[in-house]
């Protein structure tokens, strides 16, 4: 062999150091080749501190059009709309490094942080239930007691608070403690009130005197929590006001609260209170804004505000307030940012977020004033006015070009306002909130007009959508009875907001606005349809409460046309945007396996979204009563024609099979629901044949083809279908039945004239031929029926024959050609790759290359005539390349090619160095596929073949009985014929069928061995003999449809024939070991089909646990011999199941004394007790549990040992059907508790023991048998929740202890459970105070331990 050129050039000191080595160069390859120089050059910093190289951060700089202006007020929320701006967190660049470290998904959030969020919320329950306990205590006990007792309990908290606050391990808890002991004492006040032992006056100046201590001990702890308690507080206290004070009491009380919590938040800076502040007042506001009636809490009595000048001065005060904070903590930190984070949808600002959540209470406000539209307008511009001033602010304006204006115009226009409102002087076209909405809106808009260039995408496009909500709530849609337009004016409204938010996000490319544009009138008319249709079912079920002022009335054939405007609207926008990557699953990275695949395959993507949303609208809102028929077809066809026309641009998503199915979907069930076929047929037809001719040169794939005719042929079911109740779309129709099959035959024409020209060069020809044949077959059905002409016929005929010819001409003789030329060509590909390895192994690829025969035929009975065989020589020249100067020297054209493709050369030196040197080694992955298929058979059989080496190759290939079987099968099907008609051959039938079928299966058998061939098994059984066990079980229960569950001698032939079967399989076999227990295995779960099947579905055969093999119980119509109807068969098949199990105990031996391997594992092994007491009368069943708990300890499988206890005890319960256990009911109860309290103390001793395998399986035997015990010895009582906190605990420590996280969410989820199991208790009334005490004493005691164990190994659990 020539050597290359470069191996005479003096070795750099890199090669001298690795020959110095002994490095083998050729046993790999040189992965510089695979870097250029740019590559390295270009070189990513890392993403954290001492990251890895392949956790790195791009070091080349993002231009600047992809970056956007963080806008601090509205926060890192999660946008839907997000454009794809080059390489995002998580991305693996081309080097293979990564961008930036990957967001975390909010699975793997709640997996990372969700433990410690789990233990504040159980703080926060904490204080609920003491609270509670409180309340209760309060109700249940004398006054004295219950004083000392929540002072007591008072008392305890503070000290713990003094204790655990100042750990910083135990800091929350603490907090935690002093906010019970507050609550506490706030509720004993409200006790004292109502002991009569102060007066209301007395009480409020006790919860003001409890406030202020409140605050103090806030202070003292330095935590917002204990203060946002006090605040909260001063906000009740506030409402309640009124009864003293009336409305004007509660306006001071609400403003003085608001500006306490706002001092307090601007003394300690906090933004927890300034954004819980914001928050509370403007919903407190809008709660007594919206309240018709006085409500009574307990000892407060809350009044609404009725009169609107004090509520509009209140609010507006607060709005200012609230703007001035929300601007001065934008950037602080918030326990509601904190809280939506956890969501994993982004971190909002403060401003956002808190403004946000006052909006809730807002809208509360505007919702009460909707009938005065002036007053509601005032309102709403002045919130616009001063949270549109606050953004600005924090948006970089300077305050003083937002305040002057401002301020300088209120009095101005709080004077308009009271002159008005108090007549002082009279216009009348005009009030005096309407002058004060459109001044103040002259101010607004100017001042956003001035700045707008400092307004971001997302509040545009969330503004939108408030706009979109503010608008539904405050123009009126009523019916034309009542005045109304029936929405017109709405929804004209509605349009022209899409259209400017669909010209702005053209003229900023915003890809939001876009995204809000296309989805926002769908979403609209969604929100809209299930809001009709909810108040329609409340104001049936609740007939005397008026619910018509809350419905919008809106006139179906404005709907239509405006949702045909939306449709439009889509192309421009998307057309224009829909390259910018807009994906609402983007921020759901890795979230979940459905995430990521929508994520991937761009489901989400905005031309999607845009089709499934309008198409799922068109389905609800289409009523054929309506009377609109035309212009529903309009809308329709106006959004297919929108997205199919984008997809023949190529300018969607490249899914056209997406498009159509959706298309498919929706106009099928429009044909089947309202008629009009015809229509349907041509708009999906015109958009496939659009597809398929839109598809470039080399033309539509078989699938789309497929797809295509397959949507015609279900058009054309629905169209021949029976629909004479069908309410129709066009009445009359304009086009009849006849007329119909004639776009039938050109829709089907048009199909065909693209596929059969192209079907001779098609991939795959078998669907998409399956997929004519059926669309034809169904054609002719369809023109044969009534009202077609018969020239239709004859014209379908005429199409399926030619086709036929056309498609048997070209088609058959294609693939056969194809299948021998794929067999040829991986027999060439086999040797070549075998030849190539063995050269390069031996590093001389001038020798002739052979190819190891020994790996495709058997070594000791090699034949040249073998199918098997190889040819051993190829061509063995190799190829030499030069390039640069320098001789390469490859095995092939592919290597060569690959290699040279690399700019550098380097690729091409160090694979031309490997092949030169030798030592490459390479793996085939076939032997692979092969070794793994043999290890799965292996599981149940033994070698197929003496030669380890033939069972691997081709011990999956084997002879199929494909006649014996038909025979078996057609055999079967008769006796399952005469066994029905005539039930009493049943037992003769399953013997003839039993003996005809071995004697076929010896037969093939014996055919196979003649070949050197197994016979393929089923479940380690065998295929003939496995497919006639299920016969003969058919046979049986087919016999006993129409027989009595009484006569069962045929179940002893059942029994004898299975077993007999299941001993004949096994004959001349040397792998015994492994099919035993899989041929005992068969005839058991043969068993257990017969009776499920059996007595659960067709009652043909006893129930399972109730079988008396002495007694049949029979009282009518009884079998002549019970002795030969009915004991012999269960004694046989009882004393059967016995010897199976001895069996299978035997085997399990044999193989644990051989050193053999598990045959199935604890879930196999308990799976067998089961099965066995499911078809036993007892003695069996208990004798399987026992010896699967025997097992199961001895190969230490603790899943085994728990299902055996089951196995046990439904042994037992079959046994009560003998009569010899008396009062079986109390005994068996009782066991169940005591079984159930031992698993119960296992549990907590394998806890503490660090045995966490088997504390799992006493976990799920204590959480099943304890209640059923408890309940079936108690009953329906309070012991049962007490029970399941018992189990929650102890399950819940257990996690805590063994750092187990599924522990600790089964018990969370036991808490729940306790939770459901005593409300419904308390709704029985079985529940006294005592009782309810105790209960609660009961779940404080667990919160406090498992809030404690949990906050004190907070680190260790996160690491979990």
């Amino acid at each position: 062999m020539a050597e290359d050129e470069e191996a005479t050039k003096p070795s750099s000191t890199k090669d001298r150091v690795i020959d110095s080595r002994a490095f083998q160069l050729g046993g790999g390859v040189d992965l510089d080749a695979f870097i250029s120089s740019e590559a390295l050059a270009e070189a990513k910093r890392p993403a954290l501190p001492g990251g890895s190289p392949t956790d790195a951060t791009a070091g080349g700089e993002i231009p600047e059009s992809f970056l956007e202006d963080e806008d601090t007020a509205i926060g890192e929320i999660f946008d839907p709309f997000e454009r794809d701006s080059g390489p995002k967190p998580g991305d693996i660049l081309p080097d293979g490094t990564v961008y930036e470290t990957p967001e975390l998904d909010t699975i793997t959030e709640v997996a990372v942080q969700g433990e410690r969020r789990l233990h504040w919320a159980l703080m926060v329950t904490m204080v609920f239930v003491y609270s509670l306990i409180g309340w209760v205590v309060a109700t249940a006990l004398e006054p004295y007691l219950a004083t000392v007792g929540l002072l007591s309990l008072a008392a305890m908290g503070f000290a713990l608070g003094e204790r655990w606050v100042p750990d910083k391990g135990m800091h929350i808890l603490g907090v935690t403690w002093i906010i019970i002991s507050m609550k506490l004492l706030y509720g004993l006040a409200l006790d004292a009130h109502h002991w009569g032992w102060i007066d209301t006056s007395q009480l409020g100046l006790t919860l003001i005197a409890l406030i202020g201590v409140n605050i103090l001990v806030g202070y003292r702890h330095e935590h917002d929590a204990i203060m946002a308690q006090a605040t909260l507080v001063s906000l009740a206290l506030a409402s309640a006001a009124g009864s003293l004070g009336g409305e004007m009491g509660i306006v001071v009380m609400i403003l003085l609260a608001t500006i306490l919590l706002h001092g307090l938040a601007y003394h300690r800076q906090s933004g927890n209170l300034a954004s819980l502040g914001i928050a509370a007042s403007h919903l407190w506001i809008g709660l007594h804004a919206i309240l018709s009636n006085p409500l009574e809490i307990g000892a407060l009595k809350i009044l609404p505000l009725a009169d609107p000048m004090p509520l509009f001065l209140l609010a507006l005060a607060v709005t200012c307030i609230n703007g001035s904070m929300a601007a001065r903590f934008s950037k602080r930190e918030n326990w509601f940012s904190k809280g939506i984070a956890v969501t994993g949808l982004g971190t909002p600002g403060l401003w956002g977020v808190s403004v946000g959540l006052g909006m809730i209470g807002a809208f509360l406000l505007l919702a009460s004033g909707r009938d005065e539209t002036g007053y509601a307008l005032a309102v709403l511009v002045s919130l616009l006015a001063v949270y549109g001033g606050s953004y600005l602010v924090v948006r970089g304006v300077d305050p003083l070009q937002v305040l002057k204006p401002l301020l300088g115009s209120l009095p101005i226009l709080l004077l308009t306002l009271i002159i008005l409102e108090t007549e002082l002087l009279t216009i009348s076209f005009i009030s005096g909130y309407e002058s004060f909405a459109v001044l103040a809106s002259v101010v607004t808009f100017s001042i956003l007009l001035q700045h707008q260039t400092n307004v971001t995408d997302r509040v545009l496009w969330l503004g939108s959508l408030v706009l979109i909500l503010l608008l539904t709530i405050l123009i009126p849609a009523e019916p034309v009875s009542d005045g109304g337009d029936e929405g017109l004016l709405l929804l004209v409204a509605l349009a022209l907001v899409h259209i400017a938010t669909g010209a702005l996000a053209l003229k900023r490319t915003s890809p939001s606005i876009a995204g809000a544009t296309v989805l926002a009138p769908w979403a609209w008319m969604f929100a809209h349809t299930l809001w009709v249709s909810s108040i329609e079912t409340f104001s049936e079920a609740r007939p005397n409460i008026d619910t018509w002022n809350v419905l919008i009335e809106l006139d179906p054939l404005y709907i239509a046309i405006y949702l045909t405007l939306a449709a439009l609207i889509q192309y421009p926008i998307n057309l224009r945007l829909g390259d910018t990557g807009v994906n609402i699953a983007g921020k759901l990275l890795g979230a979940t396996e459905l995430s990521s695949r929508l994520r991937d395959s761009g489901m989400m993507r905005l031309w999607n979204l845009g089709l499934v949303s309008g198409l799922a609208v068109w389905l609800m809102f289409m009523d054929t009563r309506d009377e609109i028929g035309w212009f529903v077809l309009l809308g329709i066809t106006s959004l297919a024609a929108v997205h199919i026309t984008a997809e023949v641009q190529g300018r969607h998503q490249g899914n056209p099979r997406f498009i159509l199915i959706c298309l498919a979907i929706t106009l099928i069930v429009f044909q089947w629901n309202a008629g009009a076929d015809v229509f349907w047929i041509l708009i999906l037809s015109i958009a496939s044949l659009a597809v398929l001719l839109s598809r470039g040169e080399k033309g539509p794939t078989s699938q789309l083809m497929s797809l295509t005719m397959a949507l015609l042929t279900l058009q054309i079911i629905l169209f021949e279908l029976d629909r004479t109740n069908q309410q129709l779309l066009l009445d009359p129709a304009p086009i009849d039945r006849m007329q119909t099959g004639i776009v039938i035959l050109l829709a089907s024409s048009g199909l065909l004239s693209v596929y059969l020209p192209r079907a001779r060069n098609l991939e795959k020809l078998l669907p998409p031929a399956v997929a004519v044949v059926c669309l034809l077959a169904v054609q002719i059905w369809a023109t044969y029926g009534e009202e077609m002409h018969v020239a239709e016929l004859l014209v379908a005929i005429l199409m399926f024959v030619a086709s036929a010819i056309y498609l048997a001409a070209t088609g058959e003789l294609r693939m056969e050609l194809k299948q021998v030329g794929k067999r040829e060509a991986r027999l060439a590909e086999i040797n070549r790759r075998f030849a190539i390895a063995d050269a390069l192994e031996k590093g001389n690829l001038t020798a002739p290359l052979n190819a190891s025969a020994k790996l495709l035929t058997d070594s000791s009975e090699s034949s040249s005539t073998s199918a098997m065989s190889v040819k051993t020589e190829i061509d063995s020249a190799t190829l030499d390349v030069q390039k640069g100067g320098n001789v390469y020297h490859f095995a092939d054209e592919d290597m060569a090619k690959t290699a040279t493709n690399d700019p550098t050369g380097n690729l091409a030196k160090s694979m031309s160095q490997a092949i030169s040197r030798g030592g490459m080694k390479m793996a085939d992955a076939e032997l692979y596929t092969l070794i793994e298929k043999q290890r799965k058979r292996r599981r149940k059989a033994g070698a197929q073949y003496n030669s380890e080496e033939l069972d691997l190759l081709i011990g999956d290939i084997h002879h199929r009985p494909v006649i014996v079987l038909s025979f078996i099968a057609v055999t079967t099907l008769a006796a399952c014929f005469v066994a029905w008609i005539q039930s009493d051959t049943n037992p003769g039938l399953m013997l003839l069928v039993t003996l005809f079928a071995l004697t076929l299966t010896w037969v093939s058998r014996q055919r196979a061995k003649v070949h050197n061939l197994r016979l393929p098994d089923i479940n380690g059984i065998e295929m003939p003999f496995f497919v006639t066990m299920g016969s003969l079980t058919l046979i049986y229960l087919v016999g006993h449809f129409n027989g009595s569950k009484y006569e069962q001698l045929d179940l002893f032939v059942l029994t004898f024939g299975l077993i007999g079967l299941s001993v004949i399989s096994l004959y001349g076999r040397e792998d015994l070991p492994w099919r035993i227990p899989s041929a005992v295995e068969s005839v058991v779960t043969m068993l257990v089909i017969s009776r499920i099947v059996g007595s659960m579905f067709v009652e043909s055969v006893p129930f399972v646990f109730t079988v008396n093999p002495l007694v049949s119980g029979c009282f009518s119509y009884c079998p002549d011999s019970e002795l030969i109807s009915w004991q012999l068969p269960w004694l046989f098949h009882e004393v059967s199941l016995l010897i199976l199990v001895f069996i299978w105990e035997w085997i399990e031996g044999f193989r644990r004394t051989h050193k053999m391997p598990d045959h199935r594992g604890a879930a196999g092994r308990g799976g067998f007790a089961l099965m066995v007491v499911l078809v036993s009368a007892g003695p069996a069943g208990v004798l399987a549990g026992i010896l699967c708990l025997k097992r199961s300890f001895n190969w230490k499988q603790p899943a085994g040992a728990a299902i055996s206890i089951y196995a046990i005890l439904g042994g037992f319960i079959a046994m009560n059907s003998w009569g010899i256990i008396p009062e079986f009911s109390t005994v068996f109860g009782m066991t169940l508790l005591v079984i159930g309290m031992v698993m119960l103390i296992s549990q907590a001793y394998t806890i503490f023991a660090a045995l966490p395998k088997w504390t799992s399986a006493w976990l799920w035997n204590a959480h099943i048998l304890l209640p059923i015990g408890v309940f079936a010895v108690t009953g329906w009582s309070a012991w049962l929740v007490v029970c399941t906190l018992v189990l929650s605990m102890t399950t819940w420590i257990g996690g805590i202890l063994q750092l187990r996280r599924g522990m600790r969410v089964f018990g969370a989820l036991d808490m729940v459970l306790s939770f459901c199991i005593a409300l419904l208790i308390l709704q029985e009334g079985m529940l006294d105070p005592i009782m309810l005490l105790l209960m609660l004493g009961a779940l404080a005691i667990e919160l406090g331990i498992v809030a404690w164990l949990g906050t004190r190994y907070d680190l260790q659990l996160a690491q979990d």
